[in-house]
C-alpha cells in the first residue's frame, strides 16, 4: 500500500485538526477545570478523525473507517475516566466508574479484534494474488 496516495488535504486536515483539538483541550482542561468542555472537545476530535479515515476509505476501498471507531471511543473513555479517577474528582459510586472502564476496555478489545481480522484478511488476499 502506497502512503503517498493518502497524503491529500481532505485526509490530512481533519486528522491533524482532530489531533490538535484533542490535545489542546486535554491540556486546557487541566488549566481551567472544565470537564464538559473536555468531553465536547474529545468528541469533536473523534468526529474529525473519523472524517479523515472516511476520506481515506474512499481512496482505498479496503480501508474501513468503521473499524477505527471502537478504538477511538474505547481509548477516549479509558483515558478520560482513568484521568479523573486518579485525580479523585469522581463522587459517584465505584460501580459507575468500573462500568465505564469495563465498557471502554470492551470497545478497545473489539477494535483490536476487528483490526486483527482485517489485517489477516489482507494478508490472505495478498498471498492469493
Amino acid at each position: 500500500m502506497k502512503i503517498k496516495k493518502f497524503l491529500k488535504p481532505n485526509i490530512l486536515v481533519p486528522v491533524l485538526a482532530g489531533l490538535t483539538v484533542g490535545s489542546v483541550f486535554f491540556i486546557w482542561n487541566e488549566i481551567d477545570n472544565t470537564p464538559w468542555l473536555s468531553l465536547i472537545a474529545i468528541l469533536l476530535c473523534i468526529a474529525l478523525l473519523y472524517v479523515g479515515t472516511h476520506h481515506a476509505g474512499k481512496i482505498d476501498k479496503k480501508a474501513k473507517p468503521v473499524i477505527v471507531l471502537p478504538l477511538l471511543f474505547g481509548a477516549t473513555g479509558f483515558v478520560w475516566i482513568s484521568k479523573y479517577l486518579i485525580a479523585g474528582v469522581y463522587d459517584e459510586p465505584p460501580g459507575l466508574i468500573l462500568g465505564g472502564l469495563v465498557i471502554s476496555i470492551v470497545l478497545l478489545c473489539t477494535g483490536f479484534i476487528c483490526l486483527k481480522k482485517e489485517s489477516s484478511r489482507k494478508r490472505c488476499e495478498s498471498n492469493a494474488a
